[in-house]
C-alpha cells in the first residue's frame, strides 16, 4: 500500500482558518503530532470555532485529517467532539463492547458500497468511531502470535476485543488491540513486568556510574549529566526531534537524542581525564615479541 505523505505547505490554511486554526497555531503543535498529521493521521483534539447559520460563533472541539483529492490537492476533515458515539449500525453486543472501550471486529459498508471487515472502537478523546483495516491489524497480530506462541482461539479472543493475559518469567503480561495506541496494536499493558524492567534500565545506569567512578564534583561532569537528563526529558515531551535528509524523514527520540548530545559534549568540552593506559599497549607489544 502506498503511504499517503503531505508537506507542510500543503496544508490547506485557508480552509483551517475558517475553523479557527490559524498556520501559526499548527505550527506550535508537538514534532509528533505534525508528523502523524503529515501522514494523514489524526490531530490531537484542538479548539475550532463554527459560524452558525445566524452569524454565531461556536467554540468547539475537534480532531482533523489530511485527505488527497482526486486532482492531487490536500483537503481536511473534521471529527468533533461527539455527546454520543453513533452505534446504530452495530448489533446490541458489539455496542455494548464498544462502549466498554474494547475493539471489536466488525464488518462495515466501505465508501463504494463494499462490505468489508475491519476493527473499530471508540475515540477516548472525540466519541467518534475509529476504524482500521483488518490487513493493518492482522500483521501484528501475528507478529504477537508467533511471538508468545498463541493459539488460533486465543487470536480469536482478542479480535473479540477481550485482552488476555500471559505468565512470563513469573510477571503477568496482558495484551490486547486499542486502536487509541499510536502505533495500532497489539499494544503490551504491561504488569508488574515493566517496574523491573525500567527500574534495571535505570539501576544498570548508576551502577556504570558508580564502578567507573564518575566524579561529579567536576563541573564538566556535571555538566554532561544535565544536559543529558534534560535533552531526554526535554525532547521527549515534545515527540523527538524530525528532519529529514534525502527526501527520508528521520524521527529522533528524546533518548536518542539526549545520547547525542552527551557523546558530543563529552569529546567537545575540554577536560577530558580519560586516557588510553599505555601500559596496556607495551604489554600487548612484549607479549607479541614474545610469542615470535
Amino acid at each position: 500500500m502506498k503511504q499517503v505523505r503531505f508537506e507542510f505547505e500543503e496544508l490547506p490554511f485557508k480552509t483551517l482558518s475558517q475553523f479557527g486554526l490559524t498556520k501559526e497555531m499548527i505550527e506550535d503543535l508537538p514534532m509528533q503530532s505534525l508528523e502523524d498529521i503529515s501522514h494523514g493521521r489524526h490531530s490531537p483534539v484542538l479548539p475550532i470555532k463554527i459560524t452558525d447559520e445566524n452569524g454565531n460563533i461556536i467554540d468547539e472541539r475537534s480532531r482533523f485529517a489530511l485527505v488527497r483529492k482526486e486532482n492531487g490537492e490536500a483537503d481536511v476533515i473534521f471529527y468533533p467532539v461527539l455527546k454520543k458515539s453513533p452505534l446504530e449500525q452495530y448489533t446490541g453486543q458489539q455496542q455494548k463492547q464498544l462502549e466498554l472501550g474494547k475493539a471489536i471486529l466488525a464488518d462495515i459498508v466501505s465508501a463504494d458500497g463494499r462490505n468489508t471487515k475491519v476493527f473499530v472502537q471508540i475515540d477516548r478523546e472525540t466519541k467518534q468511531v475509529i476504524s482500521v483495516p483488518t490487513q493493518v491489524i492482522a500483521r501484528n497480530l501475528q507478529v504477537l502470535a508467533d511471538e508468545l506462541k498463541l493459539s488460533s482461539a486465543e487470536i480469536k479472543v482478542m479480535q473479540q476485543g477481550e485482552p488476555l493475559t500471559f505468565v512470563i518469567e513469573d510477571e503477568p503480561v496482558t495484551v490486547g488491540i486499542d486502536l487509541n495506541e499510536k502505533n495500532g496494536i497489539p499494544t503490551g499493558i504491561i504488569g508488574g513486568i515493566s517496574f523491573v524492567l525500567y527500574g534495571m534500565i535505570s539501576a544498570i545506569g548508576v551502577r556504570n556510574v558508580v564502578e567507573n567512578r564518575v566524579d561529579f564534583t567536576n563541573s564538566r561532569n556535571l555538566i554532561v549529566a544535565a544536559v543529558i537528563l534534560v535533552c531526554a526529558l526535554g525532547f521527549n515531551s515534545v515527540g523527538g526531534v524530525s528532519f529529514a535528509v534525502a527526501g527520508v524523514t528521520i524521527n529522533l527520540s528524546g533518548l536518542a537524542v539526549a545520547a547525542i548530545a552527551g557523546i558530543l559534549l563529552n569529546a567537545i568540552l575540554p577536560g577530558n581525564d580519560y586516557e588510553f593506559d599505555a601500559a596496556d599497549g607495551s604489554e600487548a607489544a612484549t607479549s607479541s615479541n614474545l610469542q615470535v
